[in-house]
């Protein structure tokens, strides 16, 4: 027997490739100079005349490995494929053949994925989706807080917000807002829609353009000139049919003609679900400590942080707490993030909502794998004819992996499709006036 017979029968369970191409070759190379051999020629013209027809032996031994490696590739992978199909065969035989098994352990799956998906449906519309503003870490919405008293988050005065935007060195706008209910009639029925009186720094620092005309300016906010109105887009599309020559148009506000200057772009709410947005217009010689009808919303400077705006807001009303001690005594500013400002005293609730279904997830999974060890074990002689029978261990040890995954595919799609009737019913328990971009998907 030929060494390369030898070495092919050893690499009977692991083929080299190299050697077997390269064996391949000197085959036909040894029989292409044999044949010009017999022809006549000297050993050595016929071995350069072999080689010269052959051409570039470095080039034809690296394309056939390549072929090689494609083939055994692919050989590899069917087989795989085929092993995997008949596991996936085998494990839904195996149970079905267990119906209270397999319907406890995908309930138990289920009822985890889908508890658990619904919170953080919850969580990523509250806590963690982008707010629809441009550079929303930037936002900070701005109260008052009376020292001693528990809580803060108190509506401010007008003068104490001139005061702020005037002194600061943090914000680069900072606006005033407050909510207000207007009565929109002379096209169709008359109807109430919930709208805010916004100074034109507040819609500024809040980098929100409208989709037709324009925003609300300075010029506005003089009495006798607030006569004017930006909408919502639902409310225009609702309305007034979504008119493109909306802009400019008369329309009735609390009996009152008003010209509409601008639609805001879809999902644009501010500060809840308002519908229409109108002047901000300060009462003359109001006082300072006229507090409970307003909020503030500011835009950092490029480069602060939040606590440089606090610090610098607190130097501020400690200034008016000196050069008003009537109305500023033991007043100060009372700034959050805008969204903690907008979800309030959701993020605690919900995070500990998170952290409790999480568990209950892991004692869903933990079940499952006792039932499984259980049944497992009642499994433990037709185990053991398996390995009688040639299985290796790595081949039980994959069919028991492919029920695992398996059961784990049917109670995850179980578990979606309950999904959104959790849904459904979590948003019962939120209030129906939730601001405009918390969505459950």
């Amino acid at each position: 027997m030929s060494g390369s017979t030898w070495r092919r029968a050893l690499r009977f369970f692991r083929p080299n490739l190299k050697q077997d191409v390269d064996d391949e070759l000197s085959f036909h190379l040894d029989m292409r100079i044999r044949e010009l051999i017999e022809r006549g020629m000297s050993p050595e013209a016929a071995r350069a005349a072999a080689e010269q027809r052959f051409g570039p032996v470095g080039e034809v031994r690296a394309d056939c490995l390549e072929i090689d490696r494609r083939r055994t590739r692919r050989d590899h992978r069917r087989e795989a494929w085929a092993d995997v199909r008949q596991d996936l065969v085998v494990g839904g035989r195996m149970l079905r053949r267990t119906p209270g098994f397999t319907f406890a352990s995908v309930a138990l799956v289920a009822l985890g994925v889908s508890t658990t998906t619904t919170i953080f449906s919850a969580v990523q519309g509250i806590l963690i989706r982008p707010l629809p503003y441009p550079g929303a870490s930037e936002l900070v919405s701005v109260y008052a807080r009376r020292r001693g008293w528990a809580g803060g988050g108190i509506n401010i005065s007008y003068p104490d917000l001139v005061a702020w935007r005037g002194q600061n060195r943090t914000f680069g706008k900072l606006g005033i807002y407050t909510w207000t209910s207007h009565a929109l009639s002379g096209e169709g029925e008359a109807e109430r829609v919930e709208g805010a009186a916004m100074s034109a720094d507040a819609l500024a620092a809040l980098g929100v353009s409208p989709a037709m005309g324009r925003t609300l300016d300075l010029s506005d906010q003089v009495a006798g000139q607030n006569r004017v109105i930006l909408l919502g887009h639902a409310l225009w599309k609702r309305r007034y049919g979504g008119d493109s020559g909306i802009v400019g148009r008369t329309i009735s506000v609390d009996a009152v003609p008003t010209t509409v200057v601008g639609v805001m772009p879809p999902g644009f709410g501010f500060p809840d679900r308002q519908q229409v947005w109108v002047p901000f217009v300060p009462e003359p010689n109001e006082q300072h400590g006229n507090r409970g009808y307003a909020g503030a919303i500011g835009r950092l400077r490029p480069g602060v942080g939040f606590r440089d705006a606090t610090t610098d807001l607190a130097t501020i009303s400690a200034r008016l707490e000196q050069a008003f001690p009537d109305d500023n005594h033991l007043w100060e500013a009372d700034p959050y993030p805008l969204r903690e400002d907008l979800t309030g005293d959701l993020k605690q609730p919900l995070l500990v909502f998170l952290g409790a279904v999480a568990c209950l997830l892991v004692i869903a999974c933990t079940n499952v794998a006792s039932l499984m060890l259980a049944r497992s074990i009642g499994q433990s002689h037709e185990i053991a004819i398996r390995t009688a029978l040639g299985a290796s261990r790595s081949r039980v040890i994959r069919q028991v992996l492919t029920e695992s995954v398996l059961l784990a595919l049917l109670g995850g799609m179980a578990g979606l499709a309950l999904t959104p009737i959790g849904v459904r019913i979590l948003r019962l328990a939120f209030p129906a006036n939730l601001p405009e971009y918390i969505r459950f998907d």
